[in-house]
């Protein structure tokens, strides 16, 4: 089999069984392999009304037949699961070398399922599979964890070619917005999927693979990538601003439009200059890739004596900088930090802080409850309020449920600023308007993973129009859920590269006889199927909505003053070229279209 593995990895936490089995081959035909397979496997084995802190909920860690080839940016997995923070489906990539070492273990996805009855961690190393007890290890943060397996292997070669994800206090203590961190720097950070881990008593996984990975043409794959290479090291964006800046040169670009909130989105950040690119620039970031990457988009920066950490993302400073008030870059490098060792996702912890601290400034609950002044701009009860949070200690035990849970809690839920309990990343859909109908329809909630049209609006078309926007967002939707499938970096369409590129890598890696439209058809089929589990699982399609406040709100600075989201114009069109109803669920023809009509009776029998 070429490109897949054509295994799957079941384990039964509950009573520590293990067992390979092969990957059903509708998974490779229809959804690919990675974000595809897992949801395929999710929706077809568990209810989708389980409590997802439940032993029933199942945790799908799924690569790509790209990922581990040597195509370009195929490094991604997806971890798959229910999300304790929205009751939708999550599906959260990751990058890194985790998914390259998963597939040269010889397999495709590893299914997670039961519950430990004392923490573990599972070694897949060699051709073998155990689970190890891991009572030394809780309680660790994530670069402790690591830090500690790798320390006790005998072979120093063996730990520098392993590969671990694992938990921290966040995801120990179930904390809806945990994060599942690998290889100490990359992360599987949105929905609260390191919650579902923790559950599951799983501290870490730790994977070292000797199998090859077979590819179709081997040649010609080869001489494809070389030229793919050339044409990142030619495109501006790839060959000089990631490599310098990262996503963080965006920072700059979206203040220029007006659209960098700040203070829970009741400002707009006009002068970036304190936490943009060039800003994290002057900090000496050194620059790091992914496996099978040439962008080098990552970097490291140190702070003060410590180890160096992963720079923070656009996404990242936008919510734990501007978004808390925070106007500094030191103090996001450190806010990001911890949100690394702790296992939390930056985005949905800023977004809760902020949302804290808008309901403390409007008096919402005494100072007392919180044991310090919680103020915008306070970046020392940022990382107070992170560690409270991941350890569920005090006021972080209330913060843990996340930022919704929060505000309803004190009877303020309009100043949640989040879409199905998921807390949107630092853009507002006010001047950017293809943004807010991908955050309002994503069905693993606001992200800028899975199919933004972020990058089109800010440097090729009107971000505040509405005119094209529905097709231009269904589009990035359906092609994100096939790169997320195959295994594919979505920063590899900043060089130019797209569906053409995609189908000639795949063809040449797996011989599949797969053509573009076959592929394009695939990532629709898994964006419907995500939205039929949602269905399932109750989540009206009444819920495509964002907060209020940018509804009803005219921004008051920055270009695009006055503006308030045009979701209300954009959703029904939307909706028809999905060809869902009025409640956005997929119709009967648009599901016997996409071949999902037996699966979905399939899973409604159960």
């Amino acid at each position: 089999m070429a490109g897949w593995t054509g295994k799957v990895l079941r384990v039964d936490l509950g009573n520590g069984t293990f067992q390979t089995e092969p990957m059903d081959p509708q998974s490779r035909s229809l959804y690919i392999g990675g974000r595809g397979a897992g949801v395929k496997l999710l929706y077809d084995e568990i209810d989708p009304r389980v409590d997802p802190l439940s032993p029933a909920n199942k945790l799908i860690l799924s690569a790509g037949p790209l990922t581990g080839t040597g195509a370009i940016t195929g490094c991604l997995f997806s971890a798959v699961a229910k999300s304790p923070l929205t009751g939708c489906i999550a599906s959260s990539p990751s990058q890194g070398f985790f998914g390259t070492e998963l597939k040269h273990a010889g397999y495709d996805m590893l299914v997670l399922e039961g519950k430990a009855e004392a923490p573990v961690y599972l070694d897949i190393s060699k051709g073998k599979v155990e689970l190890v007890p891991a009572g030394h290890l809780w309680g660790l943060n994530t670069f402790q964890t690591e830090d500690l397996i790798k320390a006790r292997m005998h072979d120093k070669w063996k730990a520098l070619d392993t590969s671990i994800a694992c938990i921290g206090p966040a995801g120990e203590n179930l904390c809806r917005m945990a994060s599942i961190v690998n290889d100490r720097h990359w992360a599987a950070s949105h929905s609260g999927v390191g919650a579902v881990m923790g559950s599951k008593n799983l501290k870490a996984i730790v994977v070292n693979g000797v199998e090859d990975i077979y590819v179709a043409s081997a040649k010609p794959f080869m001489d494809v990538v070389l030229a793919y290479i050339e044409q990142t090291r030619a495109a501006p964006l790839t060959s000089r601003v990631l490599p310098e800046q990262g996503t963080a040169f965006l920072v700059e670009k979206l203040s220029e439009l007006g659209a960098l909130p700040a203070c829970n989105f009741q400002a707009i950040l006009v002068d970036s200059s304190s936490v943009d690119g060039k800003a994290l620039r002057r900090l000496s970031p050194r620059k790091m890739g992914c496996f099978s990457c040439p962008i080098g988009c990552e970097h490291l920066v140190s702070e003060g004596q410590d180890l160096e950490v992963m720079a923070p993302s656009l996404e990242v400073i936008g919510s734990l900088g501007p978004g808390c008030g925070v106007n500094n870059i030191e103090a996001v490098v450190r806010a990001n930090r911890a949100c690394l060792q702790m296992g939390l996702d930056p985005v949905s912890s800023g977004g809760t802080i902020a949302c804290a601290m808008e309901l403390s400034e409007a008096g919402a609950f005494p100072e007392e409850e919180v044991g310090f002044a919680l103020r915008f701009g306070d970046a020392e009860a940022v990382l107070k309020l992170l560690e409270l949070m991941a350890r569920r200690e005090g006021f972080g035990n209330v913060l843990a449920e996340g930022g919704r849970r929060l505000a309803g809690k004190y009877g303020r839920p309009d100043l949640f600023m989040g879409v199905r309990s998921q807390e949107m990343p630092g853009c507002d859909p006010r001047a950017i308007e293809g943004a807010g109908l991908h955050f309002a329809t994503a069905n693993s909630g606001p992200s800028f993973d899975s199919g933004d049209t972020l990058l089109t609006e800010i440097l090729g078309i009107n971000p505040s129009g509405v005119e094209g926007k529905a097709g231009l967002v269904k589009e990035a939707q359906d092609l994100s859920a096939l790169m997320e499938s195959v295994g594919l970096c979505r920063k590899m369409q900043m060089a130019g590269f797209s569906i053409p590129e995609v189908f000639a890598m795949m063809e040449m890696v797996t011989a599949s006889g797969m053509n573009d439209a076959d592929l394009m058809k695939a990532g629709e089929r898994i964006f419907n199927l995500e939205r039929m589990f949602n269905v399932r699982a109750g989540v009206e399609g009444g819920s495509d909505m964002l907060p209020r406040r940018m509804l009803d709100e005219p921004l008051k600075e920055g270009i695009a003053m006055g503006h308030v989201s045009r979701l209300p114009e954009m959703i029904a069109e939307y909706r028809g070229l999905r060809g869902w109803d009025e409640r956005g669920t997929p119709s009967e023809r648009k599901l016997d279209e996409l071949g999902l009509t037996d699966a979905v009776a399939a899973g409604e029998a159960k």
